[in-house]
């Protein structure tokens, strides 16, 4: 169960990054200098592409590459379209950066489930439910810690920590790909 930590991390990462605009909205309102409706579009365009997506992106994915790379591919999108957001200058780059994190985040948890249990066959439904477990974990989280983070130093560290998190999500899971050179 071990194997499966880059991919558990990957989640918690994606179930706050679902969850915790509805907590710090206010404050990007604020710096976006928009209406705190304009910025809960955020949520939307992220569950959009999220719902849009994820039933086919994933086969896509596993199509042209190795299931490894597909997840690697996934977590960057995903890691990618946060730290936009976190990045973001108006309002317009910011519904843009939140759809291109659910367009990651569609690909990413339907490839984590599927390879977890490729991992574990023997403990198939075990490593799924870890998984999911993950992605649990992240939305339970997502808003106190998000508001915490921003309370204490502003919206975007909050959503830093998704981008640190799928970070070293996606170093583990490229250093797990690697093969192990001889000594």
């Amino acid at each position: 169960m071990t194997r499966l930590w880059p991919l558990v991390l990957s989640t918690v990462a994606l179930g706050i990054n679902s969850y915790v605009i509805a907590g710090i909205l206010p404050s990007i309102a604020v710096s976006l200098r928009t209406s705190q409706g304009a910025v809960g579009l955020g949520v939307t365009a992220f569950t959009a592409a999220y719902a849009l997506t994820a039933p086919w992106l994933p086969g896509l994915l596993t199509r042209t590459g190795t299931t490894r790379r597909a997840l690697s591919t996934a977590l960057t999108v995903f890691t990618a379209g946060s730290a936009i957001t976190a990045l973001s200058p108006s309002p317009r780059v910011f519904l843009v950066a939140r759809a291109v994190a659910g367009v990651g985040a569609g690909a990413l948890t339907a490839l984590a489930t599927g390879a977890a249990g490729a991992m574990m066959p023997g403990r198939r439904d075990r490593a799924m439910a870890t998984i999911t477990l993950g992605l649990s974990l992240g939305t339970v989280a997502g808003v106190p810690v998000g508001m915490l983070i921003a309370g204490r130093v502003g919206w975007r560290a909050a959503m830093g920590l998704i981008v640190v998190l799928g970070l070293v999500a996606l170093r583990a899971e490229t250093r797990r790909e690697r093969p192990s050179r001889p000594d």
